[in-house]
């Protein structure tokens, strides 16, 4: 959204379209939560549920995002601050400096075409298409881009930008052009009472906005279909928007419009997460990143006590019962359950490992969780009452203790429906599997092709208990799961074939990251439904008051 003031020019009127001030002070990656443009609201909202469920690829919410020198260049900091930059910055090359029309930032769901110019190809649409392409080149170094995740957050975050001007009312309607006319000005109007409300509480009320409530299998979409839907829903809200000056129907379609934005831009990232997660190797169940920071310490400085080997075994310096560790900062949902696990390689020169959980980091008092353990396989579930939280890792009474498949997951299942469930033996991923209201549906057939299903971080040596529902085998004689223990090799570790109701399949993992696949057997069609891979809890972790 752009506010929008009326210039002469040339003895003409028309609307030269500015952004909000910038609102970033001309500081790069500066940032105020209560006086950032409405692209930024969505996008920070948005980052804020991707965090959530995808730590492997975003990295955490600063916690104070008013520190604009720290913050500057992180994932959060670059997506935000472009989700701006179209408004901020006219370098689009269809946008001519003395008639700013702002022409691709508009899009007409029932021809395809932006205002005036009947054009295509530079509308809202072709933006966020060709910007979010452009963010996944990067991000994994394809299609002439050398991989660079700086330059993929900014792309993602113009993407994010021509995301909410499709669910904008007046960027998908003809009559964006009661903007240009002279006395005439309901778009300005309008946004200015996005603002105003946003500033009267609804930018306060976060807990609304935060979360993907849209339709659940919308990131599943291609990038056309969503913007499609995006556009169709916003122009739906145009009458209330503009051509009523009704109080109560301007209050909803500005709700309505901002949790759009929200939920479609929710839907893009996490159409981001799923496609570069399985590319890169990485699990999309597990919210500790082995690969990324674990040498965050308790006041949120960097350290280096701890090192991570190739082959992801951690290793601490620190002697947990003298000083404070440093370990992974990880954004949660407060109230929620959630399961660690891993295994406790060796002590070290010490007499156990130590963990500590804080549950506010950047504060020296120590409150939260603590957990001694010796060697072996490790599970503790908690419930944290803050985000984000700060995992660290040190020895007790000693130094070197080390730590490998470190596993933090929500609730105790560790499938996830709602994540990617099409990744292929080889790792790439494919659309073999549907999910419909939390039902599998497969059109694989086991007996003659390699099955699609969800990567998945495991203890190595633990017992884990697959547990789901066959709904039916569809054209099949029966349904089939197959566990490969090393992704990426076509070498099947564990196959079970089912009948229909309710299964229940106890295994030991043989490696730290198996591919789960589901198929049906000599047919297609087989539904699979409440689909559980749990795992013996060794204990609750115990509170630090």
């Amino acid at each position: 959204m752009e506010l929008g003031i009326l210039v002469p020019l040339d003895n003409d009127v028309i609307l030269f379209w500015l952004a909000p001030s910038s609102r970033w002070g001309g500081n790069e990656g500066a940032y105020d939560k209560y006086n950032e443009s409405t692209h930024q609201f969505i996008a920070d909202r948005a980052y804020e549920y991707a965090r959530m469920h995808y730590s492997h690829v975003f990295d955490p919410v600063p916690v104070n995002k008013l520190n604009h020198s720290a913050n500057k260049n992180i994932d959060w900091a670059n997506l935000v601050w472009f989700a701006n930059w179209p408004d901020d910055y006219w370098n689009e090359s269809d946008v001519e400096f003395f008639i700013p029309t702002r022409k691709s930032h508009v899009y007409m769901p029932w021809n395809g075409e932006n205002l005036y110019y009947n054009e295509s190809s530079k509308t809202a649409k072709s933006r966020f298409i060709g910007h979010y392409n452009e963010a996944v080149d990067y991000y994994l170094g394809i299609n002439g881009k050398a991989k660079n995740k700086a330059k993929s957050f900014n792309s993602l975050g113009c993407a994010l930008h021509y995301a909410g001007d499709l669910a904008t009312p007046v960027h998908t309607s003809y009559q964006v052009a009661d903007c240009w006319s002279v006395g005439n000005s309901n778009h300005t109007w309008f946004e200015n009472k996005v603002l105003e409300k946003e500033a009267n509480g609804l930018r306060r009320q976060e807990n609304l906005l935060v979360g993907y409530t849209g339709n659940a299998d919308w990131w599943t979409w291609s990038l056309s279909a969503m913007a499609d839907q995006a556009a169709w829903d916003s122009h739906g809200q145009y009458y209330d928007s503009y051509s009523s000056l009704s109080t109560s129907l301007l209050n909803n379609a500005i709700q309505l419009t901002l949790q759009n934005a929200v939920n479609f831009s929710a839907a893009v990232l996490k159409k981001f997460a799923e496609q570069v997660l399985p590319a890169s190797g990485l699990s999309s169940t597990n919210l500790f990143n082995i690969n990324g920071n674990v040498n965050t310490n308790f006041d949120l400085t960097a350290v280096t006590a701890n090192s991570v080997s190739s082959s992801g075994v951690l290793k601490t310096s620190t002697n947990g019962s003298q000083s404070h560790a440093a370990g992974q900062l990880i954004d949660v949902i407060p109230g929620a359950t959630y399961t660690l696990s891993f295994n406790s390689v060796s002590n070290g020169n010490g007499t156990g490992s130590y963990i500590v959980i804080y549950w506010f980091p950047g504060i020296s008092v120590l409150r939260g969780y603590s957990l001694y353990s010796t060697s072996g396989y490790k599970s503790y579930t908690f419930s944290p009452p803050n985000s984000p939280i700060l995992v660290t890792f040190s020895t007790s009474g000693g130094t070197d203790a080390q730590y490998s498949n470190i596993s933090l997951i929500r609730n105790t299942n560790h499938f996830d429906i709602d994540r990617t469930v099409n990744t292929y033996f080889d790792l790439t991923t494919g659309s073999s599997n549907t999910v419909t209201n939390g039902i599998l549906i497969t059109d694989t057939n086991g007996a003659t092709s390699h099955g699609r299903g969800q990567l998945v971080d495991v203890v190595p040596g633990a017992t884990y208990t697959l547990s789901y529902n066959v709904g039916n085998h569809g054209t099949g004689s029966s349904s089939v799961i197959a566990i490969y223990w090393t992704p990426g090799s076509s070498t099947v570790g564990a196959v079970n074939y089912s009948g229909t109701g309710s299964q229940s399949y106890s295994f030991v993992a043989q490696s730290g990251r198996i591919l789960l696949t589901f198929s049906s057997f000599y047919g297609t069609g087989s539904q699979y439904s409440n689909i559980q891979l749990t795992s013996p809890t060794t204990g609750t972790l115990t509170t630090i008051p």
